[in-house]
This record gives C-alpha cells, sequence and structure tokens, in this order.
C-alpha cells in the first residue's frame, strides 16, 4: 500500500517444496553458467580460510563475512545482465553479515509488536483499542486482495473486483500485471501438473497458455487443511481457520449463514481455578501458574505427624 505496487508475490518454499515455485527453474541455467567456477576462500592477500585462522571468533566472523560478500560480487559477474528465455536475469547481492530489516514507513519500530498481539487479541478486546483496531481493518484489507497458500503470498491490486474499492483509486500502473491470469480463487496461477512429463509441474510462462489449471494447494494436501469459502486464504491448521474468520469475517454464524459451510469447531480455552483466568492453550495456563504461583497439588493430602510430647500422669 505504501509504494503503490500493482501486484506483490513473496514466496518461501520450505525444504522439498522448491520443486511447486515455478520461479526456481531458473536455478539450473544458473548453476550451468557457473561450470568451471572457483569462488575464493580468503580474502585478498591472506593463503588460509578464516576458519582455519588461529584468530579470536568474532575476527573470524568478520572474515568470513567479507569472503562470502566478496564471493557473492563475483557472481553477480556471471549472472546479472545475462538473459534466460527472453528475460533478463538481475542479480542482487545480500551482503553477509549485515542486517537487513525491513524499514517501517507509517508506524513506530514497534508495529510488529502490535500486529502480532492484534491477531492474538479477541475481537472484542480489539474494537476497544484503536490502535489495533486501525491495525485490523488494513488487515481485511490486505486479505481482500490476498492470495495466501502455503508457502506463498500474492498481493494484487484489482483482484478484488471492486470498482468502488480504494486499491483502484490511481489504477495500474504495469499494463502487464492485466495479462497475469485471475479468478475468484487465486491471483497467480497455482502449482500444476504437467501431463506431458509425469513428476513435473508446469512453469509460470506454461500455465499462461494451459487448458486446465489446478485449484490452488490443490497437490499439497499434505500440508493443507482447507481453504476459506469466502476468499483465497489456505487454512494451515485449525487454529488459523479459526482466528481467520473471527476477525476476517466476522465470525462462524456470520460465515456460515453465506457460504454454508459446516460450523468450526470453537476452540477450547483453559481455566485457573485460583484466579479463573482464561488461556487459549494447556501452555499458556502452566505458563500463568508458573509465574504467579497458582498451583493446587493433587491427590490426598499428606500425614503430618504430630509433634509427640511427653505428659506425666498423676501418682
Amino acid at each position: 500500500m505504501d509504494n503503490n505496487f500493482d501486484m506483490l508475490v513473496v514466496v518461501c518454499n520450505a525444504p522439498g517444496f522448491s520443486r511447486y515455485n515455478p520461479i526456481e527453474h531458473l536455478w539450473s541455467p544458473c548453476s550451468k553458467w557457473l561450470a568451471g567456477v572457483s569462488l575464493p576462500s580468503c580474502l585478498p592477500g591472506e593463503t588460509v580460510a578464516p576458519a582455519l585462522q588461529n584468530v579470536s571468533y568474532e575476527e573470524r566472523r568478520t572474515k568470513e563475512d567479507q569472503v562470502f560478500s566478496n564471493a557473492l560480487d563475483q557472481l553477480d559477474i556471471y549472472w546479472d545482465g545475462k538473459f534466460h528465455d527472453g528475460f533478463r536475469v538481475t542479480s542482487v547481492g545480500v551482503k553477509s553479515g549485515v542486517s537487513h530489516a525491513p524499514t517501517l514507513t507509517r508506524y513506530s519500530q514497534g508495529d510488529y509488536e502490535n500486529v502480532k498481539n492484534m491477531l492474538k487479541s479477541s475481537l472484542r478486546a480489539i474494537k476497544a483499542d484503536e490502535v489495533k483496531m486501525q491495525l485490523l481493518e488494513e488487515w481485511r484489507y490486505l486479505v481482500k486482495h490476498m492470495d495466501r497458500r502455503w508457502g506463498m503470498v500474492c498481493f494484487r491490486k484489482g483482484s478484488c473486483r471492486d470498482d468502488s474499492c480504494k486499491c483502484m483509486t490511481n489504477g495500474l500502473s504495469a499494463t502487464s500485471v492485466n495479462k497475469v491470469p485471475c479468478s475468484d480463487t487465486w491471483c497467480l496461477p497455482p502449482v500444476t501438473p504437467d501431463t506431458d512429463n509425469p513428476g513435473h509441474y508446469l512453469t509460470y510462462r506454461q500455465t499462461l497458455s494451459a487448458l486446465c489449471i489446478s485449484k490452488p494447494d490443490q497437490h499439497l494436501k499434505d500440508v493443507m487443511t482447507d481453504r476459506c469459502p469466502r476468499c483465497r486464504y489456505v487454512f494451515t491448521s485449525q487454529a488459523d481457520q479459526h482466528r481467520h474468520i473471527q476477525l476476517v469475517h466476522g465470525g462462524n454464524r456470520v460465515l456460515n449463514e453465506i457460504s454454508g459451510s459446516e460450523p468450526v469447531p470453537k476452540k477450547s480455552t483453559y481455566r485457573c481455578v485460583v484466579c479463573s483466568q482464561e488461556y487459549h492453550s494447556k501452555y499458556q495456563l502452566q505458563k500463568h501458574k508458573n509465574e504467579s504461583g497458582h498451583t493446587v497439588g493433587r491427590g490426598r493430602p499428606k500425614k503430618t505427624n504430630p509433634a509427640s510430647t511427653c505428659t506425666q500422669q498423676p501418682g
């Protein structure tokens, strides 16, 4: 929203799932361009790698970071500016040992914690807090334009199909975004098997002309819980499903009336027997007991031996 992007795709495939990312098909030609290339393991002017030098831990880490950064600079020479399938490859080196935390523009540096607390709060608590309510409204707006799957989040302007939405105030500046297929269930073509090559999946360019495209995460049944019937959000757990419906769609009753779906099981709560404070998990309850000392012993009370006394009988 801050940068008025027409489309933003964030992909983070876990090990074993990178084959589902059509962009990573580019790694094969990138690897071939490095055939015969040797990257130095030492700093200029040195003949021994930092890991084999008798130096302090801090100095060794500093030197290793410099070695990795120098290697990335050399990779740019072999990758940046190359062309693959008609597209120019842009290589951007990320220096080692340097913090790349995003700079927050509209909020304070506590923005992350504010969002985290908002997502953990009840809907009643959010409505009573002005900051949390503002974050919730922005979260609902983002979900409205979000295609959320396993390992991928895609934000696309205009995907809400609402001409009165503020996302279309400035219109689309990248006309090529209109050429990317979009439907009511996805903003970006999902993973689709390649029928001509069993065990492989279509690349992004192949999906543009494919006659049949799979449903989002259709081939990830082992990691997918369910898809929200009102938006493009994929649940990864029952807790995620419950939280999403409560915050975004106003609760189970509203969702069931509109979509006709089965009721979502209500999340259990755990209550402290001493102070009656409720928690959403046994772990949170046990943590509260340990910190507050609200523990109750189990079983029957142990017998105590009364102090023995000697009394002198008369006579």
